[in-house]
């Protein structure tokens, strides 16, 4: 369903239709959608011989670039979330 279809709706459907696209939308990810996430942060981690945390903080220090490889990793890192890794 379009959002604009959902502004269509009555007061109750329409309530009923977003708090279903929130749920969707913050559902807990796969194991194996997961285990993806953790295999490309993992490359990264190996490629650039160093471990996400240490990356981040280099980072905020202005000691690592601002590569897309960095943007990459940040965002994968983002994506996971507050999951642990595996």
């Amino acid at each position: 369903m379009r959002l604009v279809d959902i502004f269509k709706l009555d007061e109750e459907r329409r309530r009923r239709a977003l708090c279903d696209l929130v749920a969707q939308a913050t559902s807990p990810r796969s194991e194996a959608q997961a285990a993806r996430l953790d295999a490309r942060i993992e490359e990264l981690e190996r490629r650039y011989g160093m471990t996400s945390v240490e990356m981040q903080i280099a980072f905020a220090r202005g000691e690592v670039p601002d590569t897309a490889d960095v943007a990459r990793w940040l965002i994968l890192l983002a994506a996971r979330g507050s999951r642990t890794p595996a």
